[in-house]
């Protein structure tokens, strides 16, 4: 049986307990009691008290009955009933649980049957994408979103009032100087603005006054040298009450400087500011167990031993779940990431229904459920070269907040399932009522003749390459790779190709990962895996420019021995905590073996990453996983997972950061006696 830890379920429903004597939190579930009302802070207004609505009934946010109890089918912002999420709509043609194979050719879109939500004031409407490179689809009508609830609630509740939430910098994001540069938007009237900063290791909180700038909004700087800040905004309204946002949290270098640029994220699912792991175990054969995915919560153990563990809640059919599966920088703005899941695998030959869940916890309750499903959208003419049968969710990626809203945005690939085909990729952006855009694919060949070989095959958010405040991602294929600069709005600015010598040989683009800022100029880097089966591979580094990439060179490679080198990659995390980021590289195949890489000031450097006694280590690195800090000491931690070729079953090792780079690893086992299991074969990053 597998040991994974107490579950937690705390099904929505259940009495309100323990708030403060002057706030009691109010959401989809929990209203005030009469006379008071929700307000936009998410805490119930004076004359407070807390009320809990009655079966089958939930808390209304809309203006005509706030703090109201109401029937579930009343229009306004819905909430599931209980963290299952069986009933969320699957297509009609989908094959059952136990029919596995190639799965249909086609899944057609169902009609959108979710309510229309209204756009905040500060929303930005996608525009059409005018590109030289993509060619974006009639998607009007055809993009199946099952919304849950909106965590942050940002209207006003009446005149006079006000609300405020952070814009930048996203939370849990990892900056690249010491300094927090704070921007937060404020709908309704406010006399006065200001954050709250506490540094995590201090718990000294500090009060900075925000400035209202040109465009609206509201900015202030922090200065300090702490490692992890966090920071809540508030404003004084006209009326003399008091709005306030939700807490998010920043990670920094520390390295003094008043620009600060992203150059990564932290995998906090709980908003805690610790580190989680997100572990998914699909189901690749008919007799399989269940497919799984896996949440472990970071822990304060110095030796990693887990900490709590959640099992995210599958769809019915649960057919493909966990193919794949991403952390994506807070996608709903309750200061906590969300966790995609894939239910496609780049296999033809394994289980797909081209479909993505993305998962948000509650920061009251502790509960999953829903914040969106997605079903590939009906492909057109406008999507050239794509064809029914892609395998949409294979590929996913947090990209960060793309269009600078305030809002984390994920990259929904659909590469092809043949290999003389292009494939195409899809923007899904964050909010309270999350928007799809695309799908994005070639049309033209790549400089120099090369096939479309598997378009979207992989991709990264890398964060900020070229230094200007605005996050950028990578896309491949089998053998190029392109950069999509942030434009800081919904529209996708024309594609980078990397030069040919770059990407030259097979199978350069067969991964990629942001490295986060391996050479501290304030700038992120990335790097593309070439892995060679049975050869030896190599990674390339690509390191940040103010200009563009389409002339770039390679700013350093790395070659690896025995098959696969390249295969896996993960980066955008400091495990010797010398204040400069490191990339490991997996090479899961022969030897299996991790790679460290990192900069020792003069230049990259490699060297084989200490194993200890790892047992089993077969297949070792075949997914990577960032942790983040995931037991508390300060140094980054790595998860790899590995297969016991002998006994067919999978593991995870977590290594923990040192100063030495020679970590002791935990092995998080997923044993089930006499099953094969693919636990591990899909870690979050």
């Amino acid at each position: 049986m597998r040991p994974i830890g107490p579950l937690v379920w705390l099904l929505l429903g259940v009495v309100a307990t323990g708030c403060p004597a002057t706030a009691y939190r109010c959401d989809a579930t929990h209203a005030c009691n009469p006379g008071s009302v929700c307000a936009a802070d998410g805490y119930c207004a004076a004359p407070v008290g807390a009320a809990v609505c009655a079966s089958g009934l939930r808390f209304s946010a809309t203006a005509a009955a706030p703090g109201a109890c109401v029937a579930r089918s009343d229009a306004g912002v819905d909430a599931p009933a209980s963290p299952d999420v069986a009933s969320m709509d699957v297509p009609a043609d989908a094959p059952p649980v136990d029919a596995l194979g190639d799965g249909p050719d086609e899944l057609p879109a169902p009609p959108m049957d979710a309510p229309d939500a209204e756009a905040p004031p500060d929303a930005v409407p996608p525009p059409d994408v005018a590109s030289d490179d993509v060619a974006p689809p009639d998607v009007s009508g055809d993009v199946p979103l099952e919304l849950g609830r909106a965590d942050v609630v940002t209207a006003p509740d009446a005149a006079g009032s006000c609300a405020v939430r952070p814009i930048a910098p996203l939370s849990a994001t990892r900056l690249s100087r010491s300094s927090l540069l704070m921007r937060v938007r404020v709908t309704g009237a406010a006399v006065q603005v200001s954050a709250q900063v506490t540094p995590t290791r201090v718990g000294v909180a500090s009060t900075v006054a925000l400035v209202r700038r040109a465009d609206g909004d509201y900015e202030g700087t922090f200065t300090g040298t702490y490692q992890r800040l966090s920071w809540q905004a508030s404003a004084r309204c006209a009326d003399g009450s008091l709005a306030t946002g939700p807490r998010w949290s920043s990670w920094h270098r520390a390295r003094p400087g008043e620009r600060p640029v992203p150059i990564g994220w932290v995998p906090d699912v709980s908003g805690d500011g610790a580190g989680d792991l997100v572990v998914a175990e699909p189901r690749v054969s008919a007799i399989g167990p269940r497919p799984s995915v896996f949440v472990y919560l970071g822990t304060t153990s110095v030796t990693m031993m887990p900490g709590e563990v959640q099992l995210l809640p599958p769809p019915a059919p649960d057919v493909g779940f966990g193919s794949r599966v991403a952390v994506v920088p807070d996608m709903n703005g309750d200061g906590a990431a969300e966790v995609a899941v894939g239910r496609c695998a780049r296999d033809p030959a394994l289980p797909c229904a081209r479909s993505v869940v993305v998962y948000t916890r509650s920061r009251v309750t502790g509960a999953w459920s829903a914040y969106a499903t997605v079903a590939m959208p009906t492909v057109t003419a406008a999507t050239p070269g794509l064809r029914a049968d892609a395998r949409f969710g294979a590929t996913l990626a947090g990209i960060g907040d793309f269009d600078a809203d305030g809002y984390g945005d994920l990259l929904i690939g659909a590469p092809p399932a043949r290999a003389d085909e292009s494939g195409a990729f899809y923007l899904l952006y964050g909010g309270p009522s999350p928007t799809l855009s695309g799908g994005y694919s070639l049309t033209a060949m790549p400089t120099g003749g090369a096939p479309r070989t598997y378009f979207a095959w992989d991709a990264a958010g890398v964060a900020d390459l070229h230094g200007d405040g605005l996050v950028d991602f990578v896309v491949t294929s089998f053998q190029r790779a392109w950069v999509y600069r942030g434009a800081g709005r919904r529209a996708l600015s024309t594609s980078e190709e990397l030069s040919a010598s770059v990407t030259a040989g097979s199978r350069y683009g067969f991964s990629v990962a942001a490295a986060g800022d391996l050479d501290a100029d304030d700038r992120a880097d990335f790097a593309l895996g070439r892995a060679e089966m049975p050869d030896s591979g190599s990674v390339v580094v690509m390191a940040g420019r103010a200009g563009s990439f389409e002339s770039a060179r390679e700013s350093f490679v790395v070659a690896g021995e025995g098959g696969s080198f390249g295969a896996t990659l993960v980066g955008a995390l400091d495990l010797n905590r010398d204040d400069r980021d490191d990339l490991v590289v997996g090479a899961p195949d022969g030897t299996s073996y991790l790679t460290a890489v990192w900069h020792n000031g003069g230049g990259l450097v490699s060297q084989r990453y200490n194993r200890g006694t790892l047992t089993p280590a077969g297949r070792l690195g075949r997914s990577l996983g960032a942790t983040g800090d995931h037991n508390g000491d300060g140094f980054d931690d790595l998860a790899a997972s590995a297969l016991d070729v002998a006994r067919d079953v999978g593991y995870v090792h977590a290594f923990r950061g040192a100063a030495t780079m020679a970590p002791e690893p935990f092995v998080y086992t997923g044993v089930r006696a006499g099953v094969t299991s693919s636990f591990g074969l899909e870690l979050g990053r």
